[in-house]
């Protein structure tokens, strides 16, 4: 319970951390989400705005390349949570995927891999669209109207609630549907 409402409004700049572009569209996590989806960087333009709201965070994913020192440790998880979707820089060149066809394969190559380290990267480039596996959310109600869903169906065995019969899962329900990957029984095992 709050005691005093009143210095509830001195906090409210704090609201910027938890949103969506919709809510929060200068929120640092809503600017990678709209920069760094397969619509956004069917061009080299695209490419270069996703580089540029990566910038401050390029460390969380290991620089452009993914290979250069990392900084994501427990210490600065939630910081780099924002910087989630940066990792699809790691599946497109400086042009731009050029088609839906190349955009949809890098995201199926991004979640090939079921290994932790694969799943967990899987995750990260399918950030920016967790909306399109929300059964109560439309992705336009979270300023997510551009994106293509097609684009991220090899991305719905990441989500409890997946839409699409053919990736939809039952295994462990984490946070918003999502796997809890921190239990070790995921899988369900």
């Amino acid at each position: 319970k709050v005691a005093n409402p009143d210095m509830c409004d001195a906090y409210e700049a704090c609201s910027i951390l938890s949103g969506n572009p919709q809510t929060h569209p200068d929120a640092v996590a809503s600017q990678v989400q709209l920069s760094c989806t397969t619509t956004n960087m069917q061009t080299g333009a695209g490419v270069r705005e996703c580089q540029e709201a990566c910038n401050p965070g390029l460390c969380c994913i290991g620089g452009a390349d993914g290979k250069g020192e990392k900084c994501n440790f427990i210490e600065y998880a939630e910081w780099c949570d924002q910087y989630a979707g940066c990792n699809l820089l790691h599946h497109v060149d400086d042009g731009g995927f050029t088609s839906n066809k190349n955009a949809k394969d890098a995201v199926d190559t991004a979640c090939s891999d079921f290994s932790a380290a694969g799943i967990e990267a899987c995750k990260n480039v399918c950030d920016p669209a967790e909306c399109c596996f929300m059964l109560d959310v439309d992705c336009s109600d979270v300023g997510m109207e551009d994106i293509q869903c097609d684009d991220y169906t090899s991305c719905g065995h990441l989500y409890v609630n997946d839409q699409d019969p053919n990736t939809s899962t039952t295994i462990h329900k984490g946070v918003a549907g999502q796997i809890d990957f921190e239990d070790e029984n995921w899988m369900g095992e």
